[in-house]
């Protein structure tokens, strides 16, 4: 880490700002893609002679668009969207093992403003604040009872993002997240299916977090185009 951060500063040192990629009316075109899948079987003697094993299923996907475009040289204003769907599937041979199967669906969009520097027009970083909101649909259904229940959460955020830029070509951008510190607003709605609405508890919660590449990192590749 220390390594990475000398690295950094010795960087931003002999950066030179340039703007052929990062240059007034240029825009950029990008995916945010991501799929998981993960299946476990847990069957241990020791604590299990009978030989009983639970099974569980988990697999989700996200996806979205981002686009920005470049109010002046080395300045981007953006918006991004984003959907992903997660399932939690499981199973057991032992009767009296309580499961739950859940269903996670979350749609959401944000706002960014970025200042580019580059060195060299191929490596450098990208900074700026960021806005968005996100609403979180999830169902829980324990197998033994078949109760259900259903939470809602709709998260309003705001914060600053840290980015390292590369451009393998003129055309070809990838980033990968190295800082993140974020604000966010929570209200939660849950309660059982058939139960009248007005019955569902209520919640809010006010959380700030910061993260850096030691604490998970993603990344990103967009298209570059237009300006001269």
């Amino acid at each position: 880490m220390n390594k990475f951060l000398i690295f950094v500063a010795a960087l931003l040192l002999i950066v030179k700002v340039s703007s052929a990629q990062t240059e007034k009316g240029n825009q950029t075109l990008g995916a945010n893609l991501g799929f998981q899948l993960q299946n476990t079987t847990t069957n241990s003697p020791s604590t299990n002679p009978a030989g009983l094993t639970t099974t569980s299923k988990y697999h989700g996907f996200n996806i979205g668009p981002t686009y920005s475009y470049f109010v002046s040289n080395t300045w981007a204003l953006g918006a991004s969207l984003n959907y992903s769907h997660t399932t939690s599937d499981n199973t057991s041979s032992d009767p009296n093992t309580q499961l739950q199967n859940y269903t996670f669906n979350a749609y959401g969009g944000q706002i960014f403003l970025n200042k580019y520097v580059l060195y060299q027009n191929k490596i450098g970083f990208r900074a700026g604040p960021y806005a968005g909101f996100s609403r979180q649909n999830n169902t829980t259904t324990i197998q033994a009872s078949s109760t259900e229940s259903k939470q809602t959460n709709n998260d309003y955020f705001a914060g600053g993002a840290l980015d390292l830029v590369y451009y393998p070509a003129k055309s070809l951008g990838i980033t990968l997240s190295v800082a993140k510190l974020t604000y966010d607003h929570s209200t939660t709605k849950d309660g059982f299916t058939g139960e009248p609405a007005d019955s569902y508890t209520k919640g809010h919660s006010n959380d700030v977090t910061f993260s850096f590449v030691n604490s998970g990192t993603s990344v990103s590749v967009f298209y570059a185009f237009g300006g001269k």
